[in-house]
């Protein structure tokens, strides 16, 4: 859903997921999917594909929200990819 609302005012989007262990006890680290958007490629430096940065694809399934449109409860419903 990020990718296909940042595409459609033209930026790209990097994302990474992170699936390591949950530790409350001292860090309070829980897994994540992260995703970070910029105007230009090079603008992303230092997170590439050797870190687990990878460039996200729209779903051309998705339609884009707008002021004149939304769907929580499918954005809820939708599962997201690996």
């Amino acid at each position: 859903m990020v990718s296909s609302s940042a595409h459609s005012v033209g930026l790209t989007v990097r994302h990474k997921r992170d699936s390591s262990a949950p530790d409350f006890s001292t860090t309070f680290h829980a897994a994540a999917h992260i995703a970070v958007l910029a105007r230009d490629e090079k603008d992303f430096g230092a997170l590439v594909p050797e870190n687990g940065w990878r460039p996200a694809v729209a779903d051309p399934s998705f339609r884009t929200w707008t002021d004149d449109y939304s769907n929580v409860l499918g954005a809820i419903l939708r599962r997201p990819s690996p």
